[in-house]
């Protein structure tokens, strides 16, 4: 008698797909939400990315990498620019703080280059 009862107690498996379903989508749209604000997109564009992928779970994901993400000219030549260390003369990241070859710390008198 207590395995009836307790038979009935179970929801049925479709519930459980839906439940899994919804869990899947907000995982989805809250990590597209928090990468575009991590790699600083307008409000208006993290919100439209992050309502696609909640829509379209996998498939606004995939949308989200092959087209948010290509780099834009801007981080194109942002990453080109390069600065010279004063020390040894090696060509380093525009960003570095540190020389690779001499491991001396860059201070703000350095060449930049383009």
């Amino acid at each position: 008698m207590n395995e009836e009862w307790a038979m009935t107690l179970q929801p049925p498996l479709w519930v459980w797909i839906i439940v899994i379903g919804f869990i899947v989508q907000i995982s989805c749209a809250g990590w597209v939400n928090d990468h575009a604000k991590r790699m600083g997109k307008e409000s208006p564009d993290r919100a439209l990315w992050t309502i696609i992928a909640f829509l379209f779970p996998i498939l606004g994901v995939l949308l989200y990498i092959t087209i948010a993400l290509k780099p834009t000219q801007e981080s194109h030549a942002r990453q080109t620019e390069t600065k010279t260390c004063t020390f040894c003369g090696r060509d380093l990241a525009s960003d570095a703080r540190w020389c690779d070859a001499c491991g001396r710390a860059l201070d703000k008198t350095l060449e930049s280059t383009d």
